[in-house]
């Protein structure tokens, strides 16, 4: 099955207790993972939906998360090296 590339995101302000939580989540869930703030591009096979769900599930929270598919095209500016090396690569 082939890798999808998404982002994923949360609103912190509501929910710093999940920063950690989230992390390791993402860490043990995706092929790939790539973190800048509080924002994570990933690598996986699985939907969109079954992330959050994955995501809901186990860091126990019905909280605010987004996950996106991202897909050829993209734009940035002023992001580290290292992140638009990641981009590049998976885009």
């Amino acid at each position: 099955m082939a890798l999808k590339t998404y982002m994923i995101t949360y609103l912190p302000d509501s929910q710093p207790h999940l920063r950690r939580p989230l992390a390791a989540v993402i860490k043990q869930i995706a092929d790939e993972s790539h973190r800048f703030g509080d924002m994570w591009i990933i690598k996986s096979a699985k939907s969109a939906k079954e992330i959050r769900d994955e995501i809901v599930r186990r860091t126990g929270s019905e909280g605010y998360f987004l996950v996106v598919r991202l897909f050829r095209e993209a734009a940035w500016t002023h992001l580290p090296e290292e992140t638009v090396s990641f981009l590049k690569q998976r885009l």
